[in-house]
């Protein structure tokens, strides 16, 4: 079970949007920078090919 799915089962009337962002493993460095600025809404998910 999520974090995601565990918040809708203690309110399922609440609306949220999960914001997820798909990098593949490469782009490590940079979404590093971004999270040390702030720059990043949600998760970032680093795909492994």
């Amino acid at each position: 079970m999520t974090k995601t799915e565990t918040l809708y089962d203690v309110n399922p009337k609440t609306k949220m949007l999960t914001f997820v962002e798909v990098q593949p493993l490469e782009n490590i460095n940079d979404v590093f920078d971004r999270m040390l600025k702030g720059q990043i809404n949600g998760r970032v998910v680093l795909k492994v090919d």
